[in-house]
Formats: structure tokens, sequence, C-alpha cells
């Protein structure tokens, strides 16, 4: 999926902070964050790079504006008409 970075996605899974530009708050939603989530897989028990998330507590989209970032990830619409990120 190509991203516009002017446009605001409605976003069905939890999101990167690095990716996030903006949040548009939609009514009855409570926001939440992980922090420090491992994000590379070293080997045994041990990790590098970590990064923080964001998701929406019982499961509704976000609505996001998206900035470019580092972080590898791609956007993926699915055929039921949800978008999410992969990262």
């Amino acid at each position: 999926m190509e991203i516009d970075l002017n446009e605001e996605y409605l976003v069905d899974s939890v999101l990167p902070v690095p990716l996030l530009a903006k949040i548009t708050p939609l009514s009855g939603s409570a926001y939440a964050t992980a922090r420090a989530v491992p994000l590379v897989h070293n080997g045994d028990r041990t990790f590098h790079k970590r990064v923080d998330f964001i998701f929406e507590a019982s499961g509704k989209p976000i609505k996001a504006k998206l900035k470019k970032s580092d972080l590898e990830y791609k956007m993926v619409h699915l055929q039921n008409n949800q978008t999410i990120c992969l990262w």
C-alpha cells in the first residue's frame, strides 16, 4: 500500500510511535502506549533496538497521519477493508 504523508489513515493495529505525525482522537477511544518493546532478536534471550508503540485499548482503529521514519514497516490493506501496520 502506497502511503501519502498528507493523508490520515484509519489503522486497525498497533502503530510504532516513530511513524506518527499526528493522532486524531476518535470518540470513545482510549489510547495507550507500550514502551521499549524489543525489535530485533539476536538469539537466545537477547535483543537490540527497541521501539515504543501506541494502541487503542479496546481494539478500535487509530486515526493517524504518518511521517517518514528510519523504522522499516509496511502498511497493508486487507480484503475486509482493514488497514494494518507490519513492522
